[in-house]
């Protein structure tokens, strides 16, 4: 894709952190010689994340868990924030033990970002086949459930919208073509 020159960073500034991201803002000037201010989100130390699509035979299987800012229980796939050195494999194999107690193969499918307007983060995905049940240990705000579905029942409910978790939504999209023969 071709455009015009990028932006240009005329200063930066963090104006707010806490353990899971950080904003800075940030004073541009555009190409056209306009000059504003832009809020950025930095997840982590690296704005690097995964998402893991884990395949048992003919199922996905996926976490429920209650998130939150929405006041809602959701259904979604594993994944999180890449931290410190580790590399994007390394935390999706972190992500599947500690989530949905399995360890697997693993292979990368894809990446996307997940929020281009706000954020400069980008997320890997895996699908993770070959599973093996080795037992779970979520996170202390985690209240995490195991739900099995069936590839095709899966993507009968992401084609009717119920998915509502962007992460999980991508993430499926980009295991489709590998995990259903039309």
């Amino acid at each position: 894709m071709t455009g015009s020159e990028p932006w240009t960073t005329l200063s930066a500034e963090e104006v707010h952190k806490n353990p899971w991201f950080s904003v800075t803002q940030e004073e541009f000037v555009t190409p056209k010689g306009n000059v504003g201010n832009y809020y950025v989100v930095h997840t982590k130390e690296r704005s690097r994340s995964v998402m893991v699509v884990p395949v048992d035979g003919d199922e996905i299987l996926f976490v429920r868990q209650y998130r939150y800012p929405t006041k809602r229980w959701s259904l979604e796939a594993p994944g999180g924030a890449v931290e410190g050195d580790d590399a994007s494999e390394k935390t999706a194999r972190k992500e599947l033990k500690e989530e949905l107690g399995f360890t697997g193969i693993l292979r990368k499918i894809g990446e996307y970002c997940p929020w281009s307007g706000p954020t400069d983060e980008l997320c890997s995905v895996y699908l993770a086949t070959d599973l093996r049940n080795v037992g779970g240990n979520p996170e202390e705000t985690e209240d995490l459930s195991l739900v099995r579905l069936k590839v095709d029942e899966a993507y009968r409910m992401l084609d009717d919208g119920a998915f509502t978790e962007g992460q999980t939504i991508a993430a499926l999209a980009l295991a489709r073509k590998l995990l259903l023969t039309e």
